[in-house]
């Protein structure tokens, strides 16, 4: 029997898009000795995540080809960009053309060459594009061409289940699946509440208003951590947060901009958080309004006196204990359904 290929292209803006899909093809491989794949993404998330065991075996698997493509889809200094048109040969590759399927995430030009490509991801760029440069003459070009491509094809875009964003029901077929999470850990009753994570991402203007909310938490009687690579950046008291495991294990309250990364490590660790941030981002904003719904944390939005008062609800058990309890019952099984979909295109 002929194995079957599949080939993945992945967003370069950021690491969640390469993280997700480094494990669905890993998983994919491992379930189906049949299968072999053609991953398409930058070098440099390779660089990044090197040291991650399951990118190290991806990346001397004798069943995935690496190919290393240009910076297609982000912003940069308030503009939007795309190299998008610069890169579609790789689109016309033999690879791409004759593979049993396709996955793109989330990079709708693909649909131009498979109508059959399946999207995933829980937002569409045109929606962040038509958010952040409605009267940007190339913003209106990219939206007019992605919702054109969108409503042609109508293509399946497994996304996470609460937080997918307004244009993928709009324009596309959602396929909703859990959160993807190898495993959860349940904390201990706690009886006092310790540590708090303040993390800004990677803006500067949420630093800034990070330094400020750890000032004054000094009054609170918490050990307060931030992370390692800024700690030059904060108060001495600060104590350097490293993200490894353990490190997780032992923290209370996580307070960070709502990228579905730091809501994933919330819901993994148990960890009630808050939602700084995001006035500048319009997912942070649509993540930060769900975390606040669905009872994962409060949305303390840009505003340090909010933050604070979010920050010491948690202190009390009562509140932290609720909340814990709604991060507990999260379904977590989104790799499984995943894998199961594309088993089922085949």
């Amino acid at each position: 029997m002929n194995p079957k290929r599949g080939a993945f292209v992945v967003c370069n803006n950021g690491l969640g898009h390469f993280t997700r899909v480094t494990r669905v093809i890993s998983l994919l491989i491992k379930n189906n000795r049949d299968i072999r794949i053609d991953l398409y993404c930058a070098k440099r998330h390779f660089d990044i995540k090197s040291d991650d065991p399951l990118v190290a075996d991806l990346m001397i698997s004798d069943r995935v080809n690496i190919h290393y493509t240009a910076p297609n889809v982000y912003w940069l200094n308030d503009e939007p960009v795309t190299a998008l048109k610069y890169d579609e040969s790789i689109y016309e590759t033999s690879e791409i053309q004759s593979a049993d399927f396709v996955i793109s995430d989330n990079i709708t030009e693909v649909l131009n060459y498979r109508s059959d490509a399946i999207l995933m991801g829980s937002f569409l760029w045109s929606e962040i594009y038509q958010y952040h440069f409605a009267d940007n003459d190339f913003a209106k070009k990219f939206i007019e061409q992605e919702v054109e491509l969108l409503e042609k094809h109508k293509p399946t875009v497994i996304c996470l289940r609460d937080f997918a964003m307004n244009y993928i029901s709009k324009y596309a077929s959602p396929y909703p699946i859990d959160f993807i999470l190898d495993e959860k850990f349940v904390k201990q009753k706690k009886e006092k509440v310790n540590s708090v994570l303040v993390s800004p991402g990677g803006t500067e203007t949420t630093v800034s208003l990070t330094v400020e909310l750890v000032k004054a938490l000094k009054a609170f009687n918490l050990d307060v951590f931030v992370p390692n690579r800024l700690k030059n950046k904060y108060p001495e008291y600060a104590k350097s947060f490293d993200y490894s495991t353990n490190s997780f294990k032992n923290l209370d309250i996580i307070v960070a901009r709502a990228g579905i990364g730091t809501i994933t490590d919330s819901i993994k660790y148990n960890i009630p958080i808050v939602c700084i941030g995001g006035d500048d981002n319009y997912e942070i904003q649509f993540n930060s309004n769900k975390v606040d719904k669905l009872g994962y944390g409060i949305n303390a939005k840009n505003n340090i006196t909010e933050a604070l008062d979010a920050i010491k609800s948690l202190t009390r058990i009562e509140n932290y204990t609720v909340t814990q309890s709604k991060l507990r019952q999260v379904k977590t099984n989104g790799l499984n359904q995943t894998i199961k979909y594309i088993e089922s295109r085949l």
